[in-house]
């Protein structure tokens, strides 16, 4: 099974990259995995079977053929689609704990920039998102609170 994202904010549930099954809404996958757990797992044999190689250490969204892929905050680069963060092949979700991250400032926002590092300064520039990934609750852990806003 793999899950991909619809414009209208609802997540995809297939077989295959191409074989659409039955939607699920983004809000419920971000509830029903949200709090108390490490992280989803990602990869062959679970519910994000097809993976971009490039993912570690990267916002991630679901790209149009089903992959899940880093995200850029750029026209093409699915920032506004982002879903959460991968780090140690699992996926974390709104409300997860990411932990083992390096260099962080305690309580500052993190922000996708359009080479899909993250900052704590929002994005500035045409055709730009504003998407927050999440707080730096410590040194190395960044709480996961993402939020989408328009074009910036």
């Amino acid at each position: 099974m793999a899950i991909g994202i619809v414009d209208t904010g609802q997540a995809i549930l297939n077989a295959a990259p191409s074989e659409l099954n039955h939607a699920v809404p983004l809000w419920y996958l971000r509830k029903a995995f949200a709090g108390g757990i490490e992280g989803i797992d990602i990869g062959p044999g679970t519910l994000f079977p097809f993976v971009r190689a490039d993912i570690e250490g990267r916002a991630a969204y679901v790209d149009e053929q089903g992959y899940l892929s880093p995200a850029r905050n750029s026209e093409t680069g699915g920032g506004e689609r982002t879903i959460g963060f991968v780090r140690g092949g699992r996926l974390y979700l709104d409300n997860m704990f990411v932990q083992g991250m390096s260099g962080l400032q305690v309580g500052y926002n993190y922000f996708l920039q359009g080479d899909g590092t993250l900052s704590v300064t929002p994005p500035t520039g045409e055709n730009l998102w504003s998407v927050r990934v999440g707080l730096a609750i410590s040194a190395t852990t960044l709480y996961m609170s993402i939020a989408v806003q328009g074009g910036v």
